[in-house]
């Protein structure tokens, strides 16, 4: 990564020209931090589309559940957060982070089955 980024032709001169790279340069000024020099490399148009919550149900005919002694029988699977559709896969974030920095747990997928049973 940090070989294809902006630099110097010249380390050692700073006023050699310019070889661009896909990354940022990497500065060191006087201060105490690194890479102060403002640029818009992280900015990112985020184009997503995610199946949030999905339930598959099956409710068993009346005629059916008489026949083993009960009124009613439903059985469902449930789903959140199955999966998503979008252009940041590659920094792997995702798309729906509120965080400045990317840095934050991922969205849980979750999985349900169950049945209700009606006597």
């Amino acid at each position: 990564m940090l070989t294809d980024r902006w630099h110097r032709e010249d380390p050692y001169n700073a006023d050699s020209k310019w070889v661009s790279g896909k990354y940022p340069a990497i500065r060191k000024d006087n201060t105490t931090h690194v890479n102060y020099a403002v640029n818009d490399f992280w900015i990112t148009n985020v184009r997503y589309i995610r199946l949030k919550n999905l339930e598959l149900a099956y409710n068993f005919s009346r005629e059916f559940v008489r026949r083993i002694g009960i009124s009613g029988l439903r059985v469902y699977a449930n789903g959140t957060n199955l999966f998503s559709i979008d252009n940041v896969k590659e920094y792997e974030i995702d798309p729906e982070i509120g965080s400045a920095n990317g840095l934050v747990y991922p969205q849980q997928r979750l999985y349900n089955f169950g049945f209700n049973v009606s006597f």
